[in-house]
């Protein structure tokens, strides 16, 4: 390939069944995945399946994280899509109007980092640099090592209802998004377990937060992600609601997804702000909730989803975190995978961490559906402009609803 361009490779491979596919699909993505290089070529990679049986043909796409995010993947299958469509009909292929480009956006996150907007946020992770440094027990017998060879999966699920209620009772009664739940149910996990109060654990998100009016990276191809530490403090003892509470106001008080977080202390021009960052104590912990996911973009799709797109590893050396939860709604159903080290926890141990979190989850929906989940915040009113007292008098005076 020549220099600065991309290199595809399409390879094609033919099964019996449809099992066959499932059964050899971890085995084909890391084969595919092994082959991807960090040296500007190859960086995504596709495999065309067919099924004898069937006459059927499955495509399977691999790409850099490097190169695409999760929300990339619904723009490469739109048009992909747009593209076939044109092809079979005879027609010109016509793709659905290009947005800003990734090289565009980041000369305008730069700004962003030197910006008032930006540095206004530094006193809000006063609470994440003062936190206490916690490190997870290694299980009793493992070395502790912490390397991507040795990582290992496991996956729960919860129930169709559950799922329902997360996703709608939950913000119609309660004012709580998906993603605040989850967290308040992961951080009661992590905290029984470790039989602490508190703890920080690194949200990612999609970090296509508006850094700019001038920038709009609906429909771009790219990664990014965001990451950024939460400090959540849990005193034993507390209710359901109480934890609800705790969490959605501190997500609340972190402003434009936590894109600031990464832009200072990466990007920032102020050295004395980069070392304050740089000084918070750093998490075992990461999660991320990537929404829903459905199988098609639209209902005529030709090309649909198997399954929520998630992150996968391609090389070896060290990770950065213990634990790493990734969580999406496919098909209905919330599904939450667990990363974690052979070398620093049995199987069992992170299987009952992961039953238990489905458990808060559960607990915590059916609150929200009897109108215990979470009292009102003052975030839950942002134009009203409330202090907390404000809002209690106002509560008291004339209830909730």
């Amino acid at each position: 390939a020549e220099p600065g361009r991309v290199e595809t490779v399409i390879e094609r491979l033919t099964v019996d069944s449809v099992a066959d596919i499932e059964d050899s699909l971890p085995q084909l993505a890391k084969q595919l995945q092994d082959e991807l290089r960090f040296s500007g070529r190859s960086q995504f990679r596709a495999m065309i399946v067919d099924v004898t049986a069937t006459d059927d043909a499955y495509l399977m796409l691999l790409a850099s994280h490097l190169v695409v995010d999760a929300v990339s993947w619904w723009v490469i299958v739109e048009d992909l899509e747009h593209a076939y469509r044109g092809l079979a009909a005879g027609k010109p292929v016509r793709l659905p109007a290009k947005t800003t480009s990734m090289r565009t956006w980041s000369e305008a996150l730069a700004a962003y980092a030197d910006s008032e907007a930006a540095r206004s946020t530094v006193p809000l992770w006063q609470p994440e640099l003062s936190a206490r440094p916690f490190i997870l027990p290694v299980d009793e017998g493992l070395p502790g090592s912490n390397d991507i060879a040795d990582l290992a999966n496991i996956e729960v699920r919860a129930d169709r209802e559950t799922t329902r209620i997360l996703l709608t009772e939950a913000a119609a009664n309660q004012r709580l998004q998906p993603q605040e739940i989850l967290i308040a149910a992961f951080s009661i996990t992590i905290t029984e377990w470790l039989n602490r109060p508190d703890l920080v654990v690194d949200i990612e998100h999609h970090g296509r937060e508006p850094v700019s009016s001038d920038v709009d990276v609906l429909r771009t191809v790219g990664w990014f992600t965001s990451l950024y530490p939460v400090y959540l403090s849990l005193p034993v003892g507390s209710s359901g609601g109480d934890y609800l509470k705790a969490v959605k106001t501190r997500l609340r008080d972190i402003p434009n997804g936590g894109v600031a977080y990464g832009a200072l202390r990466y990007l920032g021009s102020s050295t004395e702000i980069r070392s304050t960052l740089d000084s918070a104590p750093p998490s075992p912990l990461l999660f991320n909730y990537l929404g829903q996911w459905l199988r098609n973009i639209s209902e005529d799709a030709w090309l649909t989803f198997s399954r929520p797109v998630m992150a996968s590893y391609g090389c070896d050396g060290p990770r950065r975190y213990v634990f790493e939860i990734n969580a999406a709604v496919f098909d209905g159903e919330l599904r939450i995978a667990w990363t974690y080290g052979k070398n620093y926890h049995h199987r069992h141990t992170v299987n009952d961490l992961a039953v238990r979190f489905i458990e808060h989850v559960v607990t915590l929906t059916e609150l929200c559906t009897t109108g215990s989940g979470s009292a009102p915040i003052p975030q839950d009113f942002p134009e009203a402009e409330l202090s907390e007292a404000e809002l209690g008098d106002i509560l008291a005076e004339f209830g909730e609803d």
